[in-house]
């Protein structure tokens, strides 16, 4: 057996410093899985597909209701949809309810007929990992005047 300076003996060494390098490889690895992960989580939280009125949608009439479509069915028990005005009133709305024929789909009445002008939809709902996600949808109800802007055809 050799002998360092020390005088102790490395015969172990060899197989320490391996054991270790095996160790940090290991952790190496673990840690770049645990990266490539992440954004596959985020795939797995509740994802709104569609609404209606859509995003940036001018409609020509008041909705009756607001629709909104998921990638998974809804807990209702933590739903909730807001709608604003543009003055920063609070619209009257139903109580959310899910879709008869399917659990994706998530409904509020509206309450009123809306006026001319633009309006946040505001909702809170989670899909099956129980987390919860929020977001904002805006649309704009059109004036007769704006209307006629939108139907205009040049002969």
């Amino acid at each position: 057996m050799k002998e360092d300076r020390a005088g102790t003996a490395n015969r172990g060494n060899k197989h320490h410093r391996g054991a270790l390098g095996r160790v940090a490889g290991s952790v190496l690895v673990l840690g770049a899985l645990s990266l490539l992960a992440l954004p596959l989580t985020a795939l797995f939280h509740q994802q709104l597909l569609r609404s209606e009125p859509a995003q940036g949608e001018n409609i020509a009439l008041s909705p009756e209701r607001l629709r909104l479509v998921f990638a998974e069915p809804v807990e209702l028990a933590v739903s909730r949809i807001q709608l604003m005005g543009g003055d920063g009133a609070t619209v009257p709305l139903s109580a959310p309810s899910v879709e008869r024929d399917s659990a994706n789909v998530l409904l509020a009445g509206i309450e009123q007929s809306l006026s001319p002008g633009s309006y946040i939809i505001r909702w809170r709902t989670a899909g099956a990992d129980g987390h919860a996600v929020n977001d904002s949808i805006m649309f704009t109800v059109a004036s007769e005047q704006g209307l006629s802007h939108l139907d205009h055809h040049d002969p």
